[in-house]
């Protein structure tokens, strides 16, 4: 799916004015299912919609994905982890990006359902609650939601969102073409570097990715990282190890390495005759 199909199908739900009911995805509402409403919200405010499509915030998502034949999670909180290529600042934001209001542990309303707290079988360190989720308009400037039982689908501005993310199903192009970018990770140390979880030296890792390898740059942040695509894993890595074309390697230098290599086998070598001594020595006189 591309970016300008998802924002189209988003723009489709204001135009038609849908509702939003808990836990739906794009059926219509009817006059039988606003008498079987159990939800309070729904009660109160759901007999406006009868006749009108209806989708809660990341059923919006299910909607628009399953009209391209593919599949996403029903809940923000998946949505954010998974279905994401990573987690960006909202100063981020670009066409077709998911965008999410987050709430910190403390936090009013705070509910971070158990699976993704310490020991639930989806924790990944981060213990944010992703609570609402939304689509970045073809504006950049606006985010298209279906809000609440009593608004429906909305247009909202950025402020009050917290942050940003490239869905890993969608195609995003911009006039130059994509918005990725194809990167080398590349050190002067070391043999392979981190991609963790978030934009923190104290965060997580996911793998380490050897020197060489070619990752996909989805965006960066302003203290310093990138999150990047390695294979099917994404995350975040320090921007200072990602370059556009890996240094050539001079003969000069191919000879260091190979002069480094003969003398770690030299060392080798002898450490092994002076075990080999060693053990001689503790035998027995045959």
């Amino acid at each position: 799916m591309t970016c300008k199909e998802i924002v189209t199908v988003f723009q489709g739900y204001l135009a038609a004015q849908d509702g939003y009911i808990p836990g739906t995805a794009g059926e219509v509402w009817t006059a039988e299912k606003q008498r079987k409403a159990t939800d309070a919200q729904a009660q109160k405010y759901g007999a406006q919609w009868i006749g009108h499509h209806v989708e809660d915030c990341s059923g919006a998502f299910v909607r628009a994905y399953k009209a391209h034949n593919l599949s996403i999670y029903h809940g923000s909180n998946r949505i954010a982890r998974e279905y994401v290529a990573a987690l960006l600042p909202i100063s981020q934001a670009m066409p077709g990006m998911a965008t999410f209001k987050a709430r910190e542990p403390g936090e009013k309303n705070y509910a971070l359902p158990a699976e993704y707290q310490k020991g639930g079988k989806r924790h990944n360190g981060d213990m944010k609650d992703y609570y609402h989720i939304g689509l970045v308009d073809a504006d950049g400037q606006h985010v298209i939601n279906a809000q609440s039982t009593q608004t429906g689908v909305v247009r909202s501005n950025l402020s009050g969102w917290d942050c940003v993310g490239y869905l890993k199903a969608v195609e995003y192009e911009d006039k130059e073409g994509s918005m990725s970018n194809i990167k080398y990770v590349y050190t002067n140390s070391g043999d392979s570097v981190f991609l963790r979880q978030r934009a923190s030296q104290s965060a997580n890792y996911v793998c380490r990715v050897p020197i060489g390898s070619q990752v996909e740059v989805m965006g960066t942040t302003n203290t310093g990282w990138s999150a990047v695509k390695y294979g099917d894993r994404s995350g975040y890595m320090m921007s200072r190890f990602l370059v556009d074309a890996l240094p050539e390697v001079t003969d000069e230098q191919n000879k260091t390495q190979e002069d480094t290599l003969d003398q770690a086998r030299a060392a080798l070598y002898a450490a092994r005759e002076a075990i080999d001594n060693a053990l001689a020595l503790l035998s027995p006189a045959g």
